[in-house]
C-alpha cells in the first residue's frame, strides 16, 4: 500500500504536483485542502477537504505526509506561511521529483523541495526546504538555494551561485557563476544577472538592473 499524502492548495501549481505525484507513482493523493475551494467539491479529479482547519483531522486519519501546493509569481511568504502551518500539525513534507528530472546523487534537496519535469540538480548543489524548481530549470555544480525559494520555468543558475531564502528568480532569467541573489529578492523573467543583488532587491534587464519593486511604488 502507498503512503497516503495531502496537497495543501488547489490551483495551477497543485494540478502539477498531482501530475508529479502519478507519475512516480509513489504516493496516493487523497485530496486537496484549500479554503478558496467548496468542501466537498472535486478538483482535478480529487476531493476538496475543506480548509486548514481541516489538517489536524486528516492527520489523524493516518494521512501523515502533506505537500504545499501554492506557487507564486515574486511574493513567497504565502508559501511559506503553509509550509509552516502543516510542519507544526505534524506532517511529513517529502522532496518530490519527477521522473524526468536529473538530481545528482551528490546533490542534497531539503524537506518539502519540488522538482518539476525536465529540471537539473547538479554535483555539490543544496536546496533548501519548501523550494520549487519549477519545469526546466537549471541549477549548476555547487549553487545553494536556499528556503521557501521559486525557480520559476527554464531558469537557470551557474555554478557556485548563491540564492537567499524567500527569493524568487523568474522565468527564463540567467544568473551567472559565483553570484549571490540576496533573501526576498526578485530577479525578472529573461533576466541576465552579473553582479550580486542585494536583499529585498527586484531586478531586471540585460544586464540585470535595481528596479522599482511594486512594493516600493506603494510605499512611496
Amino acid at each position: 500500500m502507498k503512503p497516503r499524502i495531502v496537497i495543501v492548495g488547489g490551483g495551477g501549481h497543485a494540478k502539477v504536483l498531482c501530475d508529479l505525484i502519478a507519475c512516480t507513482d509513489g504516493f496516493e493523493v487523497v485530496g486537496l485542502v484549500d479554503p478558496a475551494l467548496p468542501a466537498g467539491s472535486r478538483q482535478f479529479g480529487l476531493p476538496v477537504l475543506g480548509d486548514d482547519s481541516i489538517l489536524e483531522e486528516v492527520l489523524a486519519s493516518g494521512v501523515g505526509n502533506a505537500t504545499v501546493g501554492l506557487g507564486g509569481t515574486g511574493n513567497n511568504r504565502p508559501r511559506k506561511r503553509l509550509f509552516d502551518i502543516v510542519e507544526s500539525t505534524g506532517f511529513s513534507l517529502p522532496s518530490l521529483v519527477h521522473p524526468s528530472a536529473v538530481v545528482s546523487e551528490q546533490a542534497e534537496l531539503g524537506e518539502g523541495a519540488q522538482v518539476m519535469a525536465g529540471v537539473i540538480v547538479q554535483t555539490g548543489s543544496l536546496i533548501g526546504k519548501n523550494t520549487i524548481l519549477n519545469t526546466g530549470s537549471c541549477v549548476d555544480h555547487d549553487t545553494k538555494v536556499g528556503n521557501h525559494v521559486h525557480l520559476a520555468p527554464a531558469a537557470a543558475l551557474c555554478g557556485g551561485c548563491t540564492v537567499g531564502d524567500l527569493a524568487h528568480v523568474g522565468a527564463g532569467a540567467v544568473v551567472i557563476q559565483d553570484i549571490r541573489v540576496g533573501s526576498g529578492s526578485i530577479v525578472a523573467a529573461g533576466a541576465t544577472v552579473v553582479r550580486d543583488v542585494p536583499d529585498g532587491t527586484t531586478v531586471a534587464g540585460t544586464p540585470a538592473r535595481a528596479i522599482p519593486s511594486s512594493r516600493d511604488r506603494v510605499d512611496s
